[in-house]
C-alpha cells in the first residue's frame, strides 16, 4: 500500500514539477549538512575570537628569558585559559624552554616557591579546579616582597589573572627547574 502511495505521488511530481523527484531525497541531506556546517563554522569562530592571555604571558616571559635558558613558571590557578598544561604547550612551542608547573595544593609548596620559583601566575577570582591552598600561597607570593607584579591580563568573565616576578633585590641563583626534582621527591614523602 505504501509502495503504490510513493508510485502514485512520485507520478504527481513529476506530471506537475517537470523535474526528476529523487532531488527531493537530497534536499533534507543537503540542508542538514549545511546548517550543522554552520553551527560547526559558529562554534569554531567563537574559540578563535576567544581571548587566551596564556600567549601574551609567555612572551613576557620570552623577552626576560637568554637564549636556551630553561625557565619554570609556577602556575596557581588551573581554568582552561591558564594551567599547567597550556602554559607548558605553548611555552615549548617553536623551541621553547619554558615549562608549566602547578603548585599550591599543600601548604608545604609556599616555602620552596617563595625561595625558588621566578615566574608566578595568579589569579584574582575563581581559580579553577584547585583546592583552598592555593590560596594560601597566592596570598603569600602577594603579600611577599620577594615577587613584583609584571601586568595584569583581563579575563572574560570576572577577575583577572597576574603576572608575578622576582624582584631583582631578592634574586636566587638556584634556579627553580633544577629544584623542582628536589621537591617533587619531597612532596612524595609527605604524600
Amino acid at each position: 500500500m505504501l509502495a503504490l502511495g510513493f508510485s502514485k505521488w512520485s507520478d504527481w511530481l513529476d506530471t506537475y514539477f517537470k523535474f526528476n523527484f529523487y532531488i527531493l531525497l537530497f534536499i533534507p541531506a543537503v540542508s542538514f549538512l549545511f546548517s550543522n556546517s554552520i553551527n560547526k563554522f559558529n562554534t569554531l569562530q567563537n574559540i578563535s575570537s576567544k581571548y587566551y592571555p596564556v600567549k601574551d604571558i609567555l612572551s613576557i616571559v620570552r623577552s626576560d628569558q637568554t637564549i636556551d635558558k630553561k625557565e619554570t613558571v609556577i602556575v596557581v590557578p588551573s581554568t582552561p585559559e591558564i594551567n599547567q598544561h597550556n602554559v607548558s604547550y605553548f611555552g615549548r612551542m617553536q623551541g621553547g624552554n619554558i615549562l608549566g608547573r602547578q603548585l599550591g595544593q599543600s601548604l608545604l609548596h609556599i616555602e620552596p616557591v617563595l625561595k625558588y620559583s621566578n615566574w608566578i601566575i595568579l589569579a584574582d577570582g575563581d581559580q579553577g579546579s584547585v583546592p583552598s591552598n592555593s590560596l594560601v600561597l597566592d596570598k603569600a607570593i602577594r603579600d611577599s616582597s620577594l615577587f613584583i607584579q609584571v601586568q595584569e591580563f583581563p579575563r572574560e568573565k570576572e577577575g583577572s589573572y597576574t603576572l608575578w616576578k622576582r624582584s631583582s633585590s631578592s634574586f636566587n641563583p638556584n634556579e627553580f627547574h633544577n629544584r623542582f626534582i628536589e621537591l617533587a621527591k619531597g612532596m612524595e614523602k609527605v604524600h
